[in-house]
Formats: structure tokens, sequence, C-alpha cells
């Protein structure tokens, strides 16, 4: 059973080639920045991240941000939507989290990309319907999880989609990071997660969490997230 996807990298890795030889351009940008995703005529621009990772967020007119997820390398954002101009493609920021590096490429012609080679697209359709799937288990979940379930709940998918290093893996998100994806505030995600390290399920680095027990992370899940 598939669980949803919070951290994407490693998606387009047997279409790197293709997207490299086809771009239209390379970005640079630093920690920190934000990475413009329309043209001067409009077309969105689209990223392939070699090196980096990126956060997508939003922001309400009330000033309340919402983490929706990261992206790392070999991954493309934003997720394509073949030309449709929905209100929250204007709302949502893109931002630098580890420097980055990136092929551009514009609309139009990633679409032509798309249309040439049938493995891409599909791939590029499965990307769209699993962040829909984050998106709808994010709403069903978070009127009814409490914080501490909800953190756990993070930690988790995160763990998951982390590679394998052989060791405890270190998950690159701070207590901001993860207060911005649940939901919660800062001072009751950091108490959680104080709970997880007292309880030596994991430790606290500078903007990091390093999982020292997975095993014991998952049961304190919801039955969704957890695996059987």
């Amino acid at each position: 059973m598939q669980i949803p996807t919070f951290y994407y990298q490693q998606i387009y890795n047997p279409f790197r080639e293709i997207f490299h030889d086809n771009r239209d351009g390379e970005k640079h940008l630093d920690k920190g920045e934000l990475v413009q995703t329309l043209s001067n005529n409009h077309q969105t621009i689209y990223h392939y991240i070699r090196r980096g990772s990126v956060s997508l967020s939003i922001t309400t007119e009330e000033g309340y941000r919402k983490m929706l997820l990261l992206c790392g390398e070999n991954m493309i954002f934003p997720i394509y939507r073949d030309g449709a101009d929905y209100k929250t493609n204007h709302t949502i920021e893109f931002q630098v989290r580890e420097n980055l590096t990136a092929d551009i490429l514009y609309e139009s012609h990633l679409r032509q990309l798309l249309l040439a080679h049938p493995d891409f697209l599909m791939r590029t359709l499965n990307v769209a319907l699993d962040v829909l799937d984050l998106y709808t288990y994010d709403a069903a979940n978070s009127s009814y999880n409490d914080s501490f379930v909800s953190v756990c709940n993070l930690l988790y998918l995160l763990w998951k989609q982390m590679p394998e290093t052989g060791s405890p893996k270190k998950l690159p998100v701070s207590h901001s990071d993860i207060s911005y994806a649940t939901g919660y505030s800062r001072p009751q995600v950091s108490k959680q997660i104080n709970r997880l390290s007292r309880e030596n399920i994991v430790a606290t680095g500078y903007n990091s969490l390093t999982i020292l027990d997975a095993r014991r992370l998952a049961e304190y899940c919801s039955y969704d997230v957890r695996e059987e």
C-alpha cells in the first residue's frame, strides 16, 4: 500500500538527459532565494533540479503560510498542468532550501517533449496524481489528527522518502518547516519534537532532525501512514 509522498526526489531520473539535452537555459540560485516560474510572456518556466532543493508553500490573504511539499534532485517543478491557469498557481511560493542548480524549459517546449516521449508523459501524470493524493490526505487528516500525530506522520513520510545511506537518516527540516507543513504553531511543534527527543526517537540538529528509531516513530503515526 502506497503512502503519501511529501518529499519528491529522484522521480525523473530516467528522463534527466531528455530534459538536459532540450533545455532552454540553466538557473543558479542561493539558499533562501525565491524562484521565478513565469516568463515575461507569461509562460510557465519548468525547472529540473540537478542539485539542491526547493519548498513549495502557499500564503493566504490573512498571512497564514502552509508548506505543501519539498522537491529535491531529479524532480521537476512546478507540477505540470498543461496550460491550466488555476488561481492557486499565483499564490504558490517556491523557495530555495539548498543552493539550486536547475535546467529550465518553457511550457510550450516541455509539452512537445511530453507528447514525443509517452513514458515521460506518464511519469508526469503519475506525479500529478501523487500530489493530488497528498493534498487529499492532508485535507482529510488535518481536521482530526492532534499535533503530536501530525508531527509524527510528517516525519515518518519524510523518513520513508529519504534515500538509504546505511546510517540514521537526517531530515532537512527545521521546527518552523514542520510548523508550516502541519499547520500547528512553532511552540506546539517544538513540544512534540522535544517529546520524541526525550524518548530517543529523534535527535535535533541545526535545521535538521535525525530519525533514530523509525519503528517507534511509526507506532505513533495514524493508521493511514503506518505500513502493514
